[in-house]
This record gives structure tokens, sequence and C-alpha cells, in this order.
């Protein structure tokens, strides 16, 4: 595979979904993370997972993998478990929970104050 064999398409996840003519046999996603990522005056985290789902449900090929990749902010020491929401949420569609991977990151590179830390 080369990268001309890809194509990146960008904007409202949900409208583009809708658009694609095939059925993908893998959708591999990093949703916003808990107002952790600023888009100008914005936090990125504004979606709604439920009609998200759904429609990855609709879309996506049968016995197709979905891979989400995400982040829960912590305040006060306490994780906001948003990830546990959102995989509860894509269950209650149809799609079952394959694998869960919670790690231990033992390096930090780039550190930046704004930035959250897992």
């Amino acid at each position: 595979m080369k990268l001309s064999d890809f194509t990146l398409l960008k904007g409202d996840n949900c409208d583009l979904l809708a658009q694609i003519p095939e059925r993908p046999d893998v959708v591999i996603t990093s949703p916003p993370f808990d107002k952790l990522r600023k888009a100008s005056d914005t936090y990125c985290n504004t979606f709604d997972m439920d009609r998200l789902a759904g429609l990855l449900w609709e879309h996506m090929a049968a016995n197709s993998v979905l891979v989400w990749q995400v982040y829960d902010a912590v305040s006060n020491g306490d994780k906001s478990c948003t990830s546990f929401d959102q995989c509860q949420t894509l269950r209650r569609h149809g799609f079952k929970l394959w694998d869960l991977c919670l790690y231990l990151k033992t390096s930090m590179y780039h550190r930046s104050p704004k930035r959250f830390y897992n």
C-alpha cells in the first residue's frame, strides 16, 4: 500500500460518514478528549456521541473493527471516565467490546504545562 491509496476527509464526522459509499472494514479514530484540545476559543469535545455511534454501526461492514482511542481528563486526582461512557454508548448501538487497553506511560516527551499527561 502507498499513501495515494488513501483519502483523507475533513469535516463533521457524522456528515462525512453518510457520504462514504463503501462500508469500511476498519475505522481508526481519536475523538476529541475531555476539553483537553482547544481550537481557537472553543474546546474540541462537542460532538453527538449517540448519533455518531448509530451512524458508525449503520455504515460499517459486518464483522468490521472500530479502534476508538481516547483519553480521560483528570480533575482533583480523579479521571472523568468519559471513555467508559463512550464505550457504553457504542455497545448500546450494537458494538461488542473486544479489548480494553489501559497502560502506564513511563516516559514523557514534549512537556507542556497546557497538555494533559496520562
